[in-house]
């Protein structure tokens, strides 16, 4: 190939790399809008099959979100009088440009410091939010004290696509074969050339 050929080699696939990635962001956001509805009645995953019903990968269509939504001193109140030990002290951010801080803040710089719940508990106690209605439960008791309202958010249609085996290779042959003529790619779709602009030109820049 001369140094245009291959010049023009490499602009022509990145032009259909470009055009393919969007066609795929289009096809993902029309699958997520169909998938949606389908996960608030249930469905969890959709096959991919082959038009020749063949199995080739496997959707799995994600559930709503849930938030949970709790004031971090509520948090820090609850865990001082429920679960003490998971309290800890911590030096405020902007104490550190202090080169005294350091060695000396819990002695000399006591409104430098304050405390938090530790970040392993409060993960927990999120979790544990998530799962209880909003609730946190004392581990010495087993009761329970709401801090958070908890939202349930409807399915947005998010999926994870997981190939099977070789499955990738068999929709790439029955693509190739005309099998999926059916199926809008975008770009790749086209089933014929675009005419050429005729005229000459030459290798130089």
């Amino acid at each position: 190939m001369s140094l245009r050929d291959h010049g023009l080699r490499v602009a022509l696939l990145g032009a259909l790399l470009d055009e393919v990635g969007a066609a795929l962001a289009q096809a993902r956001a029309d699958a997520e809008e169909a998938f949606a509805p389908a996960r608030a009645d249930g469905q969890t995953q959709q096959l991919v099959m082959l038009p020749t019903g063949e199995r080739v990968g496997l959707i799995s269509i994600r559930d709503g979100n849930v938030s949970v939504e709790f004031g971090e001193n509520d948090l820090l109140k609850w865990a001082a009088e429920h679960v003490p030990h998971q309290i800890r002290e911590v030096i405020e951010p902007y104490a550190w440009d202090n080169d005294d801080v350091i060695a000396l803040v819990a002695e000399h710089f006591p409104n430098l410091v304050r405390r938090e719940v530790r970040s392993a508990f409060r993960k927990r106690a999120i979790e544990e939010m998530r799962g209880n209605g909003g609730q946190v439960i004392d581990p010495a008791t087993g009761e329970g004290t709401k801090l958070a309202t908890i939202t349930r958010h409807k399915p947005t249609g998010a999926f994870a696509y997981k190939p099977d085996k070789g499955g990738a290779a068999q929709i790439a042959a029955m693509w190739r074969a005309g099998g999926l003529d059916s199926i809008d790619v975008g770009p790749l779709g086209r089933p014929l050339p675009l005419p050429l602009p005729v005229g000459g030109g030459s290798d130089a820049i």
